[in-house]
């Protein structure tokens, strides 16, 4: 009878904590983008009798962010592509179809920035950037002052997030006006 007893004591308070919980939970809203942009453009040409192939870059910013009910970022995450596609001089595209673009996330260091950047890795300072947005509206973020390079200029990020952030910052607005 008492281990009953014990029991029911045990799966009442367990219940009581799971409705406890649940009450005070925000209600939150999810929201994703994709924002994509021609980055370079260059026409093949023939210059002294030597043919350079031409080359387009498309650079495609994903975003997906989690917003409580006061608007404020609880969770983000951010990913870039970058698609290099080749033409020569006769118009043929050179890039074969189902050539697969990895985003800088799924690269890692492969992508080759941490050698170069004091920052480090274009990974590692996009999660810096992340960490900065979390407990911020998407209106705080998006109105953080840039330099002409599109690297936010905020004291927190001079030295751990160096890179440009003008198409994240487009994807994470697209993100928000999508949030559901």
């Amino acid at each position: 009878m008492k281990k009953m007893l014990g029991l029911t004591l045990v799966f009442a308070l367990a219940i009581s904590c799971c409705f406890a919980v649940t009450a005070t939970a925000t209600a939150e809203t999810m929201g994703m983008a994709v924002h994509t942009v021609v980055a370079k453009a260059e026409n093949a040409y023939t210059d002294d009798g030597k043919t350079t192939d031409g080359k387009y870059s498309l650079e495609t910013a994903v975003c997906a962010v989690v917003l409580d009910d006061e608007g404020k970022i609880t969770n983000i995450r951010f990913d870039l592509t970058i698609s290099d596609l080749g033409v020569n001089a006769q118009g043929a595209v050179l890039t074969e179809a189902g050539t697969e673009m990895k985003s800088k996330m799924d690269l890692k260091e492969a992508y080759g920035m941490g050698q170069y950047a004091p920052a480090g890795e274009w990974y590692v300072q996009v999660q810096a950037l992340e960490r900065y947005c979390i407990g911020k509206t998407v209106a705080e973020v998006l109105s953080t002052p840039t330099t002409a390079s599109g690297v936010l200029d905020v004291e927190d990020l001079k030295t751990s997030c160096t890179i440009g952030v003008n198409n994240l910052l487009k994807a994470l607005e697209l993100a928000a006006a999508n949030a559901r």
